[in-house]
């Protein structure tokens, strides 16, 4: 309620990991539920910019319960579907935390790297490095405009002026 109250000019929002648990997971109604709560935030009187991020990969099946499959081959495909329904934005964390990659090759941190540390690995909740990247890719599609047109690093506006 209190985000509903807020007043938010944009919204980012993340669901599915927890709808993700057996006696949680219905794909109609996840899709159904999903694309009201859009709704509800794009018609609030501040007509907020909504993004939709698909959440990051599941690396074991049944971790904390969930169903790896849902995770990462139904919500990457509901998502992004609600999305160009409601005409909200998409964040593919999913992809870009090696959810679609080959993460043998340079170019992206494999499930160690992000959800690791030196004392345990969980394959659902990412350790410091996989939420700095994950902040990283929601700033970049939320500023990418902004950062596009900032010219020279000498130029760039203070983070109040953004």
């Amino acid at each position: 309620q209190l985000a509903l109250t807020s007043n938010p000019d944009a919204v980012v929002m993340m669901l599915g990991t927890n709808d993700a648990k057996p006696q949680n997971w219905g794909q109609g109604s996840y899709e159904e539920d999903l694309t009201d709560l859009a709704n509800t935030f794009l018609n609030l009187p501040s007509k907020p910019d909504l993004f939709m991020m698909v959440p990051p990969p599941l690396y074991s099946d049944g971790a904390y319960d969930m169903n790896q499959t849902v995770i990462n081959s139904f919500l990457p495909e509901i998502v992004p579907r609600v999305a160009e329904s409601v005409g909200a934005t998409v964040i593919d964390v999913f992809g870009e935390m090696g959810g679609t990659k080959d993460c043998s090759s340079v170019d992206c941190l494999d499930g160690y790297e992000l959800f690791c540390n030196h004392q345990s690995c969980d394959p659902c909740h990412p350790n410091d490095t996989g939420y700095v990247r994950m902040a990283s890719i929601v700033f970049k599609v939320l500023y990418s405009d902004t950062m596009h047109n900032l010219g020279r690093p000498g130029e760039w506006p203070t983070l109040a002026e953004l």
